[in-house]
C-alpha cells in the first residue's frame, strides 16, 4: 500500500520524471533535493511543515498539492479507496495464481499489494507471500522466458532467494537466439571472472537474429493483470485530487492509477545491467582484437535499434561512436545527437501534464515511440534544430569530435 497522498505525489514524480517538477517550480538542484527529502519523512503530518520551512518558490499548483497533504478529510477518503483497491487486487492475484500457469503465477506475484514497515522499510507479512507464487512460476516447465528474465534481472518478490545464473541457463535453453539473453550471459560471465565464456556469448549475441529484452511483455502483463481486477469505484474527492496531482485536467480513474502503478513498477524492475558489456567492449583495450571489436559493434547496433526502452540506445550509441571511424562513425554520431535530443526534450513535453495513455503506448510501441508521440502532442519537434548540441559535455564531445573528453 502506498502512503496517503504523499505516496501518490512521489509516484507521480517517478512516472513523469523529477526534472519536470524542478522545471515547473524553477528549483535549484539543492532545493529539489531538500523537497524530495521532505516527501521521505515517515510522519505524514510533518511533510507540509517541512516544505513550508523551505520557503520555496512554489507555483499555485504546488501550493494546492501542499494543501492536499494537509487535508485530513482527503487523507481519510484516499485511505478508504486505497484499502478497497488493495483488497480487490489481492483477490484478483489469488484468482490468477489459481490458474497455475507460469505467466499467471508471475502476474499474481507482481501485482499483489505489499505493505512496508514505515520505520525499517522492510516488507510486512501479508495474507499471501508473493515469493510462493514466483517460486511456483519458476518451477513450471517448459520455462517461461519472462519469468527467467525477471529472476536474472531483479528478484521481484521480497524474501525470495533468486539465482541469476540458474535463470540465465534457463533463458539460454528456451531463447538462446535472442541477443538480449546472450547479453545477460555476457554480464554474468564477467561477474564470475570468466572472460572466455563472456567472449563466446558476445559472439553468439552478435550472430543472434533479434534483440528482445522483454520490456514490452512485462509492462503489458502488469497493465492487463491489474486492469482485469474488479476494482471499486473511486470516490469523487480522491478522483479530483489524483487528477490534480497527475495534471490530468480531469478527475482520475482507476485506469489512471493502474497505469501509474504499473509504469513505476516497470521502470524499477526492467532496468538492465550493462557494466559487463561496456567492460568487454572498451574502445582502448590493451589487447585490441579486430573480431572482438566487430562483435561489439554488431551487438551494440542491436541495442541502438531497440526502442522498447530509452536506456538501450543511450547505452549503445556513445560506445558505437567510440568504436567506429569514418562514415560509420558519422552515422552513429547523428543517431546519438537525435536520441539525446529526445531524452533532453521529454521532460518539457510533460509540462502540461503526463499523457494518461503513455504506459499503454510504451507497452504497445516501445518507450521511444511513446515519447515521440508525447513530444508531438506538446508541439516539440522530433528532430533537433540544426545548431543544437547535447548539454552533457561527454555526449557533446562525442557528437562533435567522435572522442570523449580527457578525464
Amino acid at each position: 500500500m502506498l502512503r496517503p497522498i504523499c505516496g501518490w505525489i512521489a509516484l507521480a514524480a517517478l512516472w513523469a520524471g523529477g526534472a519536470t517538477a524542478a522545471q515547473t517550480m524553477q528549483l535549484t538542484e539543492a532545493e529539489q533535493a531538500a523537497l524530495d527529502a521532505c516527501f521521505q519523512l515517515e510522519n505524514d503530518a510533518a511533510v507540509p511543515v517541512c516544505i513550508e520551512d523551505l520557503h520555496l518558490p512554489l507555483p499555485p499548483e504546488g501550493r494546492e498539492l501542499l494543501a492536499m497533504v494537509s487535508d485530513t478529510g482527503l487523507q481519510a477518503a484516499h485511505e478508504r479507496w486505497q484499502q478497497g483497491f488493495d483488497a480487490a487486487m489481492l483477490d484478483h492475484a489469488r484468482t490468477l495464481a489459481a490458474r497455475g500457469d507460469a505467466r499467471s503465477l508471475l502476474a499474481a506475484a507482481l501485482i499483489i499489494p505489499i505493505r512496508y514497515d514505515e520505520v525499517t522499510a522492510q516488507p510486512l507479512p501479508g495474507p499471501v507471500d508473493p515469493a510462493v507464487w514466483f517460486d511456483a512460476a519458476r518451477a513450471v516447465r517448459p520455462a517461461d522466458p519472462l519469468v527467467a528474465w525477471l529472476e536474472a534481472t531483479d528478484c521481484v518478490a521480497p524474501r525470495l532467494s533468486c539465482d541469476a545464473n540458474v535463470a540465465i541457463a534457463r533463458l539460454l535453453q528456451v531463447d538462446g537466439d535472442n541477443a538480449a539473453v546472450q547479453w545477460r550471459a555476457i554480464n554474468a560471465a564477467l561477474d564470475g571472472g570468466d572472460e572466455i565464456a563472456a567472449r563466446t556469448h558476445l559472439r553468439l549475441a552478435a550472430q543472434a537474429g533479434r534483440f528482445q529484452p522483454y520490456a514490452g511483455e512485462l509492462l503489458t502483463l502488469l497493465l492487463e493483470s491489474r486492469n482485469a481486477a474488479p476494482l471499486p469505484p473511486m470516490d469523487a474527492d480522491t478522483a479530483q485530487a489524483m487528477g490534480h496531482i497527475h495534471q490530468l485536467d480531469r478527475p482520475a480513474t482507476n485506469a489512471d492509477m493502474v497505469a501509474m502503478l504499473s509504469a513505476a513498477q516497470w521502470a524499477a524492475t526492467a532496468l538492465p545491467a550493462r557494466a559487463g558489456v561496456m567492460q568487454l567492449c572498451e574502445p582502448d583495450r590493451r589487447d585490441p582484437d579486430p573480431m572482438l571489436r566487430q562483435d561489439c559493434i554488431a551487438l551494440l547496433a542491436k541495442l541502438a535499434a531497440d526502442e522498447s526502452m530509452v536506456i538501450f540506445p543511450a547505452i549503445a550509441l556513445p560506445r558505437l561512436v567510440e568504436l567506429t571511424h569514418g562514415p560509420q562513425r558519422a552515422a552513429w554520431q547523428s543517431q546519438l545527437r537525435d536520441h539525446t535530443w529526445i531524452i533532453e526534450q521529454y521532460p518539457s513535453s510533460l509540462a502540461g501534464g503526463a499523457d494518461a495513455d503513455f504506459p499503454y503506448r510504451v507497452a504497445a510501441d516501445g518507450e521511444l515511440e511513446a515519447i515521440r508521440h508525447q513530444m508531438q502532442d506538446s508541439g516539440i519537434p522530433i528532430q533537433p534544430p540544426a545548431d543544437w548540441l547535447p548539454r552533457n559535455p561527454r555526449t557533446r564531445a562525442l557528437v562533435t569530435t567522435g572522442r570523449a573528453p580527457a578525464s
